[in-house]
């Protein structure tokens, strides 16, 4: 029987996020948030695979790099990466990073992205830009558009490395790469969730988050058959999800998979005998056990999730 205990074991040593966030501390958060609400989720899907040392198939998220492809090590990368997969399912994104690493001979900088678009006189050239970038790497005109602004932005100094690993506040952020072509509020989303792993970003933008908010929290929206809409049931959104925080990031990865997977009903005296023993999160931000469960003693009721049916894979078809 999965507990929250075995949940967290497979974390491994290391419980802090590159955000400096405690991980062991936001999966405890939401496990207590409404009497255990999300507490099913983490059961059945287990810790989110790019911040455990453990990946199966069971935590695999569709962001993740998979057939032997290299993560992103770069913050310019890490934006290429978000570029190339805009617009698409997760498993077209896998393979448009794939052809990109291939054109750029797993080169993935500034300076080489420039180099096989420049002519002599080192201006872009557009031939070149199509010939050794676009269409190498499958990537519609506005995608590659945007990598070269992005390649520009580096190398002109409007962006670097050091501002992006080390600003506090993401409005900065954001406020830098919306200057770039093509990237909007999701990918900027993304990076930040998924490459910075900042621990309070709730992609609203993105298909599957919002699908998964509609089924498990029954919240309805503006849109025909009351689908929720990124833009005007934004407050309604973040109204009805604000106890979460400051630990959306971790939600949005299990709102992902409620989208995609059928929900396991699990009944309250199950749901408290997987809360034992006792998880209690000190101020040094690990986890000890003891005692009767302070997680158990918030277990009142537990919502009923949907009834299983066949799983359908949802195609992330976003906005950036």
């Amino acid at each position: 029987m999965t507990t929250l205990t075995a949940v967290l074991e497979t974390i491994g040593p290391i419980t802090k996020a590159k955000g400096g966030w405690c991980l062991r501390e936001g999966l405890i958060h939401l496990a207590q948030v409404e009497d255990g609400k999300i507490l099913p989720l983490i059961l059945q899907h287990g810790v989110p695979a790019f911040y455990s040392c453990v990946t199966t198939e069971r935590n695999r998220c569709r962001h993740e790099a998979t057939q032997n492809l290299k993560d992103p090590v770069t913050c310019f990368e890490s934006l290429c990466r978000t570029i190339a997969g805009q617009f698409v399912s997760g498993f077209s994104a896998q393979a448009a990073w794939k052809r990109l690493l291939e054109t750029t001979s797993n080169k993935l900088t500034p300076e080489h992205v420039l180099s096989l678009i420049s002519d002599d006189s080192t201006k872009i050239n557009p031939e070149l830009v199509e010939t050794n970038l676009r269409k190498p790497a499958g990537l519609t005109k506005a995608k590659a558009a945007s990598i070269v602004d992005l390649a520009l932005h580096f190398q002109e100094g409007k962006l670097s490395e050091q501002f992006l690993k080390t600003t506090i506040d993401e409005k900065e952020i954001r406020k830098a790469l919306l200057q770039i072509k093509g990237i909007g509020p999701w990918s900027c989303d993304m990076f930040l969730l998924f490459f910075l792993e900042r621990p309070d970003v709730l992609p609203i933008g993105d298909l599957g988050v919002r699908k998964g908010i509609a089924k498990y929290f029954a919240l309805q929206g503006s849109l025909k058959k009351n689908q929720l809409c990124p833009r005007q049931d934004e407050r309604k959104i973040t109204e009805r999800l604000m106890h979460y925080k400051p630990y959306l990031s971790l939600l949005a990865y299990y709102m992902w998979r409620a989208a995609d997977t059928p929900l396991l009903e699990t009944s309250q005296m199950e749901l408290q005998s997987k809360l034992e023993p006792c998880l209690t999160v000190p101020e040094s931000g690990f986890v000890s056990q003891s005692g009767v469960s302070s997680l158990k003693r918030t277990v009142t009721t537990v919502a009923t999730p949907t009834t299983p049916s066949k799983a359908k894979r949802t195609r992330r078809l976003v906005t950036p």
